[in-house]
């Protein structure tokens, strides 16, 4: 199939990580990463909630998340839900909720529970 060049721009801590964890998954490259991840993004089809409001942020804000991915991943910390979770809590935070932390925690570890087994997340009646 013909192939149009393509030029991104990638930081160099992030290109490391990419090239550790295209070998992880089997990928030959990076380029074959970046490609087959988002032919795996389209075939899946689901929202991109927590990357495009990042992608879409101030570079300083990229750059921390970024920084602080990178710091994860070389330490062997995997996200899942969990990135989520501290996400939400940290914005709560910044809006002021005054709840104990764990409550919050709690709540949407179970909502994400609730979703993952196939299960609504809206709030039962119970």
């Amino acid at each position: 199939m013909r192939s149009k060049p393509v030029t991104v721009k990638v930081p160099w801590k992030l290109l490391e990580v990419f090239e550790e964890h295209a070998k992880q998954l089997g990928y030959e490259s990076v380029p074959q990463f970046l490609i087959w991840t988002g032919v795996y993004s389209i075939m899946v089809g689901k929202p991109h909630r927590i990357t495009v409001p990042i992608a879409q942020s101030s570079p300083a804000i990229q750059d921390q998340v970024i920084d602080d991915i990178c710091e994860r991943f070389k330490a062997g910390e995997t996200f899942r839900e969990a990135y989520l979770e501290n996400l939400l809590v940290e914005v709560l935070k910044k809006l002021g909720y005054a709840g104990k932390e764990d409550v919050v925690e709690a709540v949407i570890a179970d909502h994400i529970k609730r979703r993952t087994h196939g299960k609504s997340a809206e709030p039962s009646s119970e």
